[in-house]
């Protein structure tokens, strides 16, 4: 089973990341756009592993505690510069206490021996973020960054972030369907 441990987004944010997808449609380019029932920020990704090691995530997870902290997500950016794969809203508000969680989470999972994405000295790599969309193809980088710059001041809102998620991805031909695992609510 494919797993990851996420930060799940009220549906006021959902339904205004929504409407920027809908605008962001009408660009000249193919785009999978992230569907409201899947929108999160990702924590750790862990990747595919059998049920031993998903019952020792669940584990780790529980041994974790965190303070609630706001989350204000504001502006879109994007990843990879020369080819956009990936454009995303930034935690204006939130990413500091975003990365201390990834590092604790982290850290029980590195206890209970669960691998995970961006462990040891790659977590500097580890951005906070909430991904709209992938990028397939675009006709013209130009127009998309245009996009991009004119949402760079949107605000999807704020909330304050009191749990984190297991979930499993089952990947299908519509997409990618989560189930939660287990929900650590502080």
């Amino acid at each position: 089973m494919r797993l990851f441990i996420a930060i799940d987004l009220p549906q006021e944010i959902k339904e205004k990341a929504q409407k920027v997808e809908q605008e962001m449609q009408k660009l000249q380019g193919s785009f999978t756009f992230v569907k409201p029932d899947a929108m999160h920020i990702t924590l750790n990704f862990i990747g595919e592993v059998d049920k031993d090691l998903a019952d020792k995530a669940k584990a780790a997870l529980s041994s974790v505690s965190f303070t609630p902290f706001k989350v204000h997500l504001q502006g879109l950016s994007y990843f990879s510069p020369s080819f956009i794969r990936v454009v995303y809203a930034s935690i204006k508000e939130g990413s500091a206490e975003a990365k201390t969680l990834f590092e604790t989470v982290g850290e029980a999972l590195t206890a209970n021996s669960v691998p995970y994405e961006h462990s040891g000295s790659d977590a500097e790599r580890f951005v906070p973020h909430f991904t709209l969309a992938r990028v397939k193809y675009i006709k013209e980088k130009k127009p998309l960054l245009d996009f991009i710059n004119a949402y760079s001041d949107f605000d999807f809102g704020s909330f304050t972030a009191r749990s984190i998620t297991l979930k499993q991805s089952t990947l299908s031909e519509a997409g990618p369907v989560y189930s939660d695992l287990y929900k650590l609510e502080v």
